[in-house]
Parts: C-alpha cells; sequence; structure tokens
C-alpha cells in the first residue's frame, strides 16, 4: 500500500508540472456546436465591484469575460467609489463596449460586501457569477457552469477548481478541491473561487452582509448549507487568482480583520446547527478552524476492542503485551472519563490477562467460531456490536495506543456535528509516520490510505493532513459512531470475512446520506507491521466489494479526479 501510496504522489507532482508547462491549453477545446447542444442556456450575470485596480489588471480581468465562448452573459460592474483616474477611464471606454457590460458608479464607498450587493442589483441574470476585478476567468468557465446546470437538478451553488497567477502572468498552485465537504468547510472556506449562485438563493439568505466583510463569501456559503445541498464541484481550473502583494491569494493571513470576520460567522453559523452547543477554536494551519462540542453530558461510551491473543513482537518497540498496553494507555490518558472497555477475545486470554482486565474495569467477552471454517473478522465485529448498550460507540484494533489525551472528545466533536454518522482518527507508526489520514477509493487500487507512510510533521496535498474532512470511508482500526446507525446498516457485511469490511462499513453509512469524517485531532499509535508488504487480497472479497461499490470507485467525490 506504501509502496502503491509514493507512485499516487509520484503521479501527482508530476501532473503538477506538466500543468504549469502547457496551461494554456490544459482545458478541453470547446466547440459552438458543444454550446448549442445545451438545452438550457440561461443568463449569467457576472457580479465585480471596483476599487482603484490598475487599468491593466482591469482590462485582463474584463476581457476574460468578453472571450467566454458561452454567449448568454452580463458583466455587471460596480465602481465603489475609485480615486485611481486609470480605473475610472477604463471603466469609461468599456462604457459603450459592449451591450452586454453594465456599469454603475457608487456615491459612497460601501467596501466589498456593499459594492457586490450594488452590482446584483444591477443583474438580470437567473445565475451569479463572482470575479474580483483583479482576476481572470477561462474562456470556458461560463459554458462548464451552464453544463454543470443542464446535467444536475435544482442547482443552486457551483465552485470550482482555481489556480493562481503572478504579475508576469505565469500560472502556478492549481487547487484541486474535492466535491461538497460539509466538514472541511467548516475548517476552511475551501471553496474560493469560480463561486455560482443561482440570484433567487442568494436573496433568500441575505446577499452579502457588511459586519463580515474580507469574509462575506464564507458567511454566504456557510448560510447557504444550512438552505440547501444543492451544491456541486466542477472539476476544472476555470478560475485564476492573482497574487497581488498584499492579497490573501499570497499571504493567507494578509487580512487579519478577513480572518476574524471569517471566525465570527463560523461561530454563528454553529450556534444555529448545534443550538448553541459549539464553539470554534484556531486549528492546526494558520487561517483555519477547529469546531469544539461543549461536553457537559458526558454520556456513556462504549469501547470495543477485539483481539486474538496477549503479547506479540512490534517492531522498533519490542516484546509488549498490546491488548494490555492499549487498555492502560487508554485509562491513564483519556481526559474523557465516562467510558466502558469490552474485550473481545476468541476465548483464549490467558490468566495473567483476565486478572489485568479486572484491575482495569474492563468487560471481557468470549467471540466463539467454528474453528473448521476460516475465520470471519467481520463475523467478529458484529459480535462486538451486540454488547452495546450506549448511543456512541469507538471501535478499536488491539494494537494500538493513545496519544492525544481529549482523542475522545476529539471524536465527539465531528460526530456531534447534524449529519455525521462516523468519525476516523488520525493514526501514526512508531517512527512517526502516517497510517491512516483518510481513504481513497480508487477503480485500480479499490481503497488506499491517502498519505500513507509520509513524516507527521508534513502537510501533505493543500495540507489535508491537518483538516477534519470528509471522505468516502476511513479505516476501522479506530472509529466512532451510533448504535442506531450500526443497526440499520445491518453492521459489518460478512461476506468480507477480511478484506474491505470497514470500507464497506462506511459506504453503507454513507448510502444512508450521513456524512463520514476523519479528524487530525484525535491521534493514536498504530503498532501494525508498517515496514512488511500487506498479504494479497482475497480475490472472491475482492471482486464482490468492487461489484457492490463499482460506482464510487470510479469516481471517489472527495478526491479530485485531476489528481488520479
Amino acid at each position: 500500500m506504501y509502496l502503491k501510496f509514493k507512485i499516487i504522489i509520484k503521479k501527482i507532482l508530476n501532473k503538477l508540472i506538466l500543468y504549469i508547462k502547457i496551461h494554456k491549453n490544459k482545458t478541453k477545446t470547446i466547440s459552438k456546436i458543444q454550446v448549442e447542444s445545451l438545452q438550457k442556456k440561461p443568463l449569467i450575470s457576472v457580479i465585480t465591484p471596483v476599487y482603484n485596480i490598475e487599468k491593466k489588471y482591469l482590462v485582463k480581468c474584463i476581457e476574460s469575460v468578453r472571450n467566454q465562448i458561452y454567449p448568454n452573459w452580463e458583466l455587471c460592474l460596480y465602481d465603489d467609489c475609485s480615486t485611481l483616474k486609470e480605473t475610472l477611464d477604463t471603466l469609461e471606454y468599456y462604457k459603450n463596449k459592449d451591450p452586454r457590460i453594465k456599469i454603475s458608479y457608487g456615491k459612497q464607498n460601501l467596501n466589498i460586501s456593499g459594492a457586490s450587493n450594488k452590482c446584483v442589483e444591477l443583474s438580470n441574470g437567473e445565475y451569479l457569477s463572482f470575479l474580483d476585478n483583479d482576476d481572470e476567468i477561462h474562456k470556458n468557465a461560463l459554458y462548464f457552469i451552464v453544463k454543470c446546470i443542464n446535467e444536475n437538478n435544482n442547482v443552486d451553488y457551483i465552485y470550482t477548481d482555481e489556480d493562481k497567477i503572478d504579475l508576469k502572468g505565469n500560472h502556478f498552485y492549481p487547487n484541486f478541491k474535492p466535491d461538497y465537504s460539509q466538514d472541511f468547510l467548516h475548517c476552511v472556506m475551501y471553496f474560493l473561487h469560480f463561486i455560482t449562485i443561482k440570484k433567487s438563493i442568494f436573496l433568500e439568505v441575505g446577499g452579502f452582509r457588511e459586519k463580515y466583510t474580507g469574509a462575506q463569501d464564507y458567511d454566504l456559503a456557510l448560510r447557504v448549507t444550512r438552505h440547501t445541498n444543492k451544491i456541486f464541484h466542477i472539476p476544472e481550473i476555470l478560475y485564476h487568482w492573482r497574487m497581488i502583494p498584499g492579497s490573501a491569494a499570497e499571504v493567507v493571513d494578509a487580512k487579519p480583520t478577513a480572518l476574524v470576520n471569517a471566525k465570527n460567522a463560523l461561530k454563528e453559523h454553529i450556534d444555529i446547527i448545534t443550538e448553541g452547543n459549539g464553539r470554534v477554536e484556531q486549528g492546526f494551519l494558520p487561517g483555519t478552524f477547529r469546531i469544539r462540542i461543549n461536553h457537559t453530558k458526558k454520556e456513556e461510551i462504549t469501547i470495543l476492542i477485539p483481539t486474538n491473543y496477549g503479547s506479540r513482537e512490534v517492531y522498533n518497540k519490542g516484546k509488549v503485551n498490546l491488548i494490555q498496553n492499549l487498555i492502560k494507555s487508554i485509562r491513564e490518558k483519556s481526559t474523557y472519563k465516562n467510558i466502558k472497555i469490552h474485550v473481545i477475545d476468541n476465548g483464549n486470554s490467558e490468566k495473567e490477562d483476565v486478572s489485568f482486565f479486572n484491575n482495569y474495569n474492563v468487560s471481557l467477552f468470549h467471540f466463539d467460531y467454528d474453528k473448521k471454517n476460516k475465520f470471519n473478522f467481520a463475523q467478529k465485529a458484529n459480535y462486538c456490536f451486540s454488547t452495546i448498550e450506549t448511543k456512541y460507540v469507538i471501535f478499536l484494533n488491539d494494537d494500538m495506543e493513545i496519544i492525544t489525551n481529549d482523542w475522545i472528545e476529539s471524536l465527539l466533536d465531528a460526530i456531534k456535528i447534524p449529519g455525521v454518522g462516523l468519525v476516523g482518527a488520525k493514526l501514526i507508526y512508531p517512527d512517526n509516520k502516517i497510517q491512516h489520514s483518510g481513504i481513497l477509493l480508487h477503480p485500480k487500487d479499490h481503497a488506499i490510505h491517502i498519505n500513507h507512510g509520509i513524516p507527521i510533521e508534513e502537510i501533505g496535498y493543500n495540507g489535508y493532513t491537518h483538516f477534519i474532512r470528509n471522505y468516502s470511508a476511513v479505516t476501522g482500526a479506530c472509529i466512532m459512531t451510533e448504535k442506531n446507525l450500526i443497526e440499520k446498516v445491518g453492521g459489518f457485511d460478512e461476506k468480507l470475512c477480511i478484506d474491505f469490511n470497514d470500507t464497506d462499513f462506511c459506504l453503507k453509512i454513507g448510502a444512508l446520506e450521513k456524512r463520514i469524517v476523519f479528524t487530525p485531532y484525535a491521534q493514536l499509535y498504530h503498532f501494525e507491521q508498517s515496514s512488511l508488504p500487506r498479504s494479497k487480497r482475497n480475490e472472491d472479497e475482492t471482486n464482490y466489494f468492487i461489484n457492490k461499490w463499482k460506482t464510487i470507485l470510479e469516481r471517489d467525490p472527495f478526491h479530485n479526479i485531476n489528481l488520479l
């Protein structure tokens, strides 16, 4: 698996290098026939507030709209009391240049939020697309927006991939985003550009709000998510964000007031969806956030630990009794104390282990299986689940050790956000390399641990190892979920005796329209044999899994297709 991930990383790097070299020819050539074949051809209003921008950048911005292959657009320009002569002269030049361009001049400075709302007042389009006055859009941008509207029902909000351009026009830092990831959005405004929203939705949620100026797009996006889930992502680089000194495109914290307003907007959002039971803290990376839940009730949680035997050799650590080591770390390190621990063995625990379990207030259960038949881990997992009496449950491998004292609170923080069904942790090898930070579904390799084997201090592509994020699946070595969801999906699929049963379990919960979340704040050591190759997968189980989940294996929504 590590070699496969290294190959994928190499492919990603090669693609990024190739992207930089041939960017201008990257996006597909769209013919007029393709444009004409679109059944729906809505008017798109491009919204661009203008303020004291140099002529050369404003011209590039306007011309990028005029060069669109999709013709049914209007460009709404609202000047927010510019004092720079070249800005005003440029607007005057375009006043009668194209009948699709509308220009209005403000009498007082309203800042970005107010000026954007004034722009919207100029518009007649069914959809609004937002473009900053110093940025550019690809010539096919509006075509892909309208294509998305044609291919999906009730499209309310669209975002795209993007890159950055420097002052010389060089393209770099391509940002290939996942599809709509609500819990990722709670960490950072990853939508960024090119945002298109149905005008009726924009007006219904109240447009941009002055008190969140600088983070007005984030505030709008959060309000939209409470209003609709018809949010779509186009995996094409259609927006070019110009890096001007002092801009957020160049430095994430270049505008500290914007970050304060972003945090305040998120706090308001979290107050609403958690009914005042949440708070917002600084995330691992600058300009990012972490949602915490106030765990005042401290309800009891069951921790399930299936095990086969006591002592075994662990690489880099010598001979230890793993199950005892795990339980000691849970009892001694965890700050969340209202837990009950169930150990489920095969009826083979030694007297030393049984005595240890009694001393650490552990309930021991025996899973009996037909020794004539092949051992079935999924069957054992389901027996583990049958011992649960609490609402929340944590399922753990026996070869783990707690790192972060608040690991249980961190799992609860994620699972108590409405709509979340299962949460996985960040697992680390004893040599401080990542074992698990989310699972990538792949058409050929099926289920790959993303960022597997990289040092924990590295942040991976776009910092994903340090974000709470949605994935289609996480490893079953450490998961938290709810008893009622286990019952709804029927537990683990016992046809998957050894392979893919945890991935399948996640996908079944996802099929209930519940989100799967990875949190980097719950961290545990995983002492599996990281230096040894994995045994060959069971062919029958692999084929069964592929046939069951073929569609999502071909297109994992939480991993951008451009990175495959």
